[in-house]
């Protein structure tokens, strides 16, 4: 399993403290800030010290977190509300410098910085998860996966990392037909189908009803609402309606990206649904 560095600033010493003991208990191999487990000298002792002892203690405090960055496999910046000190931006260089993969708490308005994060990682199992240890979630949760099935691909990998995350997950009937590059798809595409020869597939199938008893098992849908047809962030019919049948059904709605603007059809009622835009960031589904 792969080990973990945390850089953050003492400020947030208490907040660091239970994200790393979160971490220890999940099993993860963690390499942790000096200040966690360092006395803090008081200011009278410090005076006492020289100028030439005072900045050997600190280079020695820096380079014992470099060598912690070294030596391990992925590098966690404990950014609350993006905060970075002085300290953790030089750790930060270091850490691209030596090829390591970055994960941070939260988003950075820095590009400079933001652009060399791997992922945004809001708890310590996704954390643990990402690094690959297995996370036992109690009470398993079922989502049932919604949306066109030209974004087919990216239901398999939803569908692949929230079942590392702990989750047991439903997608639409025969959605490895559709995968990019099929023998299936390229015939679709060839002869277009007919609207009702659509509906007509949809009613011999049963579908729609097929898939409101699976949403009405699960604990959440998640809507892939990625862009179709030259609309961004697209939401078909299907999915609209899937949409209501989880509203009314009393359950969680999560969108992989924001609302469709464009399809001003829809779009005050898709608002009134309600649901729960994750930013393509899947470990903010809870």
């Amino acid at each position: 399993m792969k080990s973990v560095v945390i850089c953050g600033s003492k400020k947030f010493k208490k907040e660091i403290g239970q994200f790393v003991d979160k971490l220890k208990e999940l099993g993860v191999f963690v390499y942790e800030p000096n200040f966690l487990w360092l006395e803090k000298w008081s200011e009278e002792e410090w005076s006492k010290l020289s100028d030439d002892i005072r900045k050997f203690v600190v280079m020695g405090l820096a380079y014992d977190h470099f060598h912690k960055i070294k030596s391990a496999d992925a590098v966690f910046i404990f950014n609350k509300d993006g905060y970075i000190g002085n300290s953790v931006n030089m750790e930060i260089g270091y850490a691209v410098a030596l090829g390591k993969p970055i994960y941070a708490l939260h988003n950075d308005e820095e590009l400079g910085r933001s652009g060399f994060y791997r992922k945004i990682i809001n708890t310590p199992e996704a954390l643990a998860e990402s690094l690959g240890y297995a996370v036992i979630r109690p009470g398993k949760k079922k989502i049932v996966i919604c949306g066109s099935m030209r974004f087919s691909q990216v239901m398999v990998y939803a569908k692949e990392d929230l079942e590392r995350m702990g989750f047991e997950v439903v997608l639409p009937k025969n959605t490895e037909l559709y995968l990019e590059g099929s023998d299936f798809l390229k015939q679709r595409e060839a002869s277009a189908w007919e609207p009702m020869e659509g509906a007509k597939r949809k009613i011999d199938n049963n579908l729609i009803k097929d898939y409101y008893d699976k949403i009405a098992g699960a604990d959440a849908i998640l809507v892939i609402n990625n862009e179709k047809n030259d609309i961004k962030n697209y939401i078909g019919g299907n999915t609209f309606l899937e949409m209501g049948f989880a509203h009314i059904l009393g359950k969680k709605i999560y969108c992989l990206n924001p609302l469709p603007e464009e399809q001003s059809h829809i779009y005050q009622e898709l608002i009134a649904l309600q649901p729960i835009i994750i930013n393509n960031d899947l470990s903010n589904i809870k």
